[in-house]
C-alpha cells in the first residue's frame, strides 16, 4: 500500500483537515508536524525499520494529524501550554507539554479503535521505563491489552493515570498539564543519566526523542562541532572569487614622461607639444568587494546540525570563510521563531556560532532597515518553508539588492535580475 493511499484514508477519516501531503525528512528520528506551515514530516528510515511498514506509517500519520485536529490544535494553544508548564518545570516545559499532548492524541485515537499508533511503541527508541509508562497508560485508559511485559514507573503511573485526557475543555487540559509536568519532571532527570534527549520538530510540536548516547554525534560541544563543519565545508567548491583590480585606458595631456608611442596623433593634430598633445594613459580601477550577509534558516524543517550532518550549515560556513579570507566582514541572520542578528564582523568564532545555532521552531524572517545599512552580497539558505516568504522577497525586489537563494526544497521561484535561486539536493550541487 502506498503512502498516497494511507494518506487519503487518514484525511478522509479526519474530515480533510488543512494539512499538506507528508514529506520525508531525516531531521527527526521519527516524524513531526510543523504547525506553522501545516506540514507533516516522517523519517523513512524509522518507517522502514518496522516489519509492517504500512501499519507504522498509518500510526505515525494519524498521530501527527490528530495533533492538528485535537491537541494542541494551533500556535496560540501551544504558547499557553508552554507558559503553564514552565511555571512547574522551567526549561523542561516543551518536553513536558509534548509528552502530555502525545498522551491525549494517542488515547483519543485508541478510544476510537485506531490502534496502529500502539505499534510504534515496539520500536527500539521507546524501550525505556518512561516510554513504557506512557505505553501502559494509553493501553490502560482505552482498555487495550499490551502483549509485551513492560517495565514501567508504577509510582508515576499511579499519579497521572486518573487525569482526564479525553476532556473537550482546553482549560481542563491546562490544569492537567500542570500536574502532569510536575509529576514527570524527576523522571526526566533520572532518564538523562542513561539517555540523551534530542529535541526536534518546531515549537508547535517539539518532540522529546530519546536515543542512546552512542547514537549522538561526537561533536556535541561548540569547538568540536565547528571543526567538524570546517572539514565538511571543504567539500564545497562554489565559485566565490575576490574581485580583482583592472586597468582601463584613458586619455590625458601629454608630458615628456610619457613615451612618444602613446601620443594619439589624430587627437593631437599630428603635433607633439607637451600639455597640448593627447596621449593614452592607463588607470588602475579598484573594484571594492562587498561584505557578505548570510541568512540561515534554523527552523524545525531544516536538519539539526547537532544531530546529523547539515549541508546548509556547511554551506553557511563555506561562504563566511570565503569572505573572511578576503578581509571582508560578515553579518548573520539566524531565523526561525526568533530572528537573531549578528552585525557585520570579522569575529570568526561569533559568526560560526550563529551559523550553527539551531532554534527548531516555526519559520519567520524579518526584514529590518538595519540589514541594508551597506552594500552587501546577500545569501539566503533555507528550504523556503517560510511563513512570510512572498512579502520578504517582494521587499528584496523593490530594494534592488541581489539575493542568492540556496533552497533545500524544490519550491519554484522565478529567477529575476536580483533573485538567483539554486536548488540543492546534495553535495554535488555545491561544486
Amino acid at each position: 500500500m502506498s503512502i498516497s493511499i494511507i494518506w487519503s484514508e487518514a484525511m478522509e477519516y479526519f474530515g480533510y483537515p488543512n494539512i499538506k501531503f507528508p514529506m520525508p525528512s531525516y531531521s527527526s528520528n521519527t516524524g513531526f508536524i510543523d504547525m506553522a506551515n501545516k506540514s507533516i514530516f516522517y523519517n523513512p528510515e524509522f518507517i522502514d525499520s518496522f516489519k509492517h511498514r504500512e501499519k507504522a506509517l498509518k500510526g505515525l500519520l494519524e498521530h501527527e494529524i490528530n495533533h492538528y485536529v485535537h491537541l494542541p490544535f494551533d500556535l496560540v494553544n501551544v504558547k499557553r501550554m508552554h507558559q503553564i508548564s514552565k511555571k512547574e518545570v522551567g526549561d523542561k516545559n516543551i518536553v513536558a507539554t509534548n509528552l502530555y499532548c502525545d498522551q491525549v492524541v494517542n488515547i483519543d485515537l485508541l478510544s476510537k479503535k485506531r490502534n496502529e499508533v500502539l505499534y510504534l511503541f515496539e520500536h527500539d527508541l521507546f524501550q525505556d521505563q518512561l516510554m513504557h509508562t506512557f505505553w501502559f497508560l494509553q493501553a490502560y485508559k482505552t482498555s487495550n491489552d499490551v502483549t509485551k511485559r513492560l517495565e514501567f514507573h508504577k509510582e508515576l503511573f499511579d499519579k497521572i493515570k486518573d487525569l482526564d485526557y479525553s476532556t473537550n475543555s482546553f482549560e481542563t487540559h491546562l490544569e492537567n498539564l500542570k500536574k502532569f509536568s510536575k509529576e514527570i519532571e524527576p523522571y526526566l532527570e533520572d532518564e538523562q543519566e542513561f539517555m540523551c534527549q534530542i529535541r526536534k520538530g518546531d515549537e508547535d510540536h517539539t518532540k522529546g526523542y530519546w536515543v542512546e548516547k552512542n547514537a549522538v554525534p561526537e561533536f556535541m560541544d561548540d569547538e568540536s562541532a565547528r571543526k567538524e563543519y570546517e572539514e565538511l565545508a571543504k567539500k564545497i567548491t562554489l565559485p566565490i572569487e575576490k574581485q580583482k583590480d583592472s586597468c582601463i585606458i584613458g586619455f590625458n595631456s601629454w608630458d615628456l614622461s610619457t613615451p612618444f608611442n602613446d601620443v594619439d596623433i589624430y587627437k593631437s593634430n599630428n603635433r607633439f607639444l607637451p600639455g597640448i598633445s593627447i596621449a593614452k594613459k592607463e588607470y588602475l580601477s579598484r573594484k571594492e568587494m562587498n561584505d557578505a550577509f548570510i541568512m540561515i534558516d534554523s527552523s524545525a524543517s531544516m536538519p539539526n546540525p547537532w544531530v546529523r550532518e547539515s549541508i546548509p550549515v556547511a554551506l553557511g560556513l563555506y561562504i563566511a570563510n570565503k569572505y573572511l579570507s578576503f578581509g571582508k566582514e560578515v553579518a548573520v541572520l539566524n531565523f526561525s521563531e526568533e530572528n537573531i542578528f549578528l552585525d557585520y564582523s570579522k569575529d570568526a568564532d561569533a559568526i560560526k556560532r550563529e551559523i550553527l545555532r539551531y532554534q527548531e521552531m516555526e519559520t519567520f524572517i524579518e526584514d529590518k532597515k538595519s540589514f541594508h545599512s551597506r552594500p552587501a552580497d546577500y545569501y539566503l539558505i533555507t528550504d523556503l518553508l517560510i511563513q512570510n516568504l512572498d512579502s520578504f522577497l517582494y521587499k528584496f525586489r523593490t530594494l534592488g539588492s541581489k539575493l542568492n537563494i540556496f533552497s533545500f526544497e524544490d519550491i519554484q521561484i522565478k529567477n529575476s535580475d536580483n533573485l538567483v535561486v539554486k536548488y540543492v539536493k546534495g553535495w554535488e550541487d555545491l561544486k
